[in-house]
């Protein structure tokens, strides 16, 4: 029946008890905004059907990604194709850890148009992030978020996106170290453009190895969150010039200085041992402090440092 509404070019079904899309979708090629496509078990409703939607525009989530058996339809949708979008949502439902037969291919055959700003990737199950995942094919990227995408076992080269200005990386369970594959290179600075960067829920992160490049890295960053990477040792990077938020918690093996922080306003640290701080930031505003024996001789310190102003 939707199939005849060739007129229809808004279609917002984020509250309804949808599950899957009906089939035939792409006959609404007038459509511009288009909340969710759901893809579903029957052959009929194909993520092929959005090949059609060039005018589609702004925000859509696509859902059910693991009932693509064919990769090809993956390719065929061709989000590459949709200049228009704005934000991308791409998810899949999966109730076990297992690896995805064939995620790899069909997130690689998803790529979107440059154009994208935002785009969210949620329980994808594939062992690695995809080709396209660095210049210039995401070159306009200004917000990244990766969520529980357990079998991941790198982080993807983000350094040089010119534009990246918030990253949040939530539950890559597999992940044990980062370094100069995270940056995308190691003679210039990188993430030159981003203000926040998350890592939260990595169980297995050891290692994360800062670099020493003409600017180093983080050049703008503003906020900086590390919560519940239990295994996370060695330092923090170093030269943060702008940043003003740093939250630290859960993190009980990471031993590490502050970073010399001189705009510095909030700092929230729990479950992390401060035994290396030496001192607090001199214009620090907010301070929250949990599970730490080692506060009183900060206060201490920067109870002499006021004296001295």
């Amino acid at each position: 029946m939707m199939c005849k509404m060739i007129g229809l070019r808004h279609l917002d079904i984020r509250l309804s008890a949808v599950k899957e899309i009906p089939s035939q979708m792409g006959q609404l090629k007038g459509i511009q905004k288009l909340s969710n496509y759901i893809v579903g078990k029957q052959s009929g409703t194909r993520i092929a059907e959005l090949r059609e939607l060039s005018y589609m525009g702004g925000s859509v989530v696509i859902q059910g990604l693991q009932n693509v058996i064919d990769a090809k339809d993956a390719s065929e949708a061709n989000l590459a194709g949709k200049p228009y979008l704005d934000e991308l949502q791409l998810e899949w439902n999966c109730d076990s850890d297992a690896e995805q037969n064939g995620a790899d291919i069909v997130l690689n055959d998803l790529q979107p148009h440059p154009n994208l700003k935002r785009l969210t990737i949620y329980r994808f199950g594939g062992s690695r992030f995809p080709d396209w995942f660095g210049v210039p094919s995401i070159l306009n990227m200004v917000s990244l978020r990766l969520w529980n995408c357990n079998n991941v076992s790198a982080f993807p080269p983000l350094g040089q996106l010119p534009s990246l200005k918030h990253l949040y990386i939530v539950g890559l369970r597999g992940i044990e170290r980062g370094g100069s594959e995270f940056y995308g290179t190691e003679s210039e600075p990188s993430f030159v453009s981003l203000k926040a960067l998350s890592f939260h829920y990595m169980p297995k992160w050891k290692e994360w190895l800062c670099l020493k490049g003409q600017g180093g890295e983080f050049p703008r960053l503003k906020e900086l969150h590390l919560e519940n990477c239990p295994e996370l040792r060695g330092d923090l990077p170093t030269q943060l010039p702008f940043l003003e938020k740093l939250v630290i918690e859960s993190c009980q093996q990471l031993v590490a200085r502050l970073p010399r922080t001189p705009a510095i306003r909030a700092l929230t640290t729990g479950g992390y041992d401060i035994s290396q701080w030496k001192e607090l930031p001199l214009l620090l505003q907010k301070l929250s402090i949990t599970n730490s024996d080692s506060l009183e001789s900060l206060l201490e310190e920067r109870t002499l440092q006021r004296k001295t102003i």
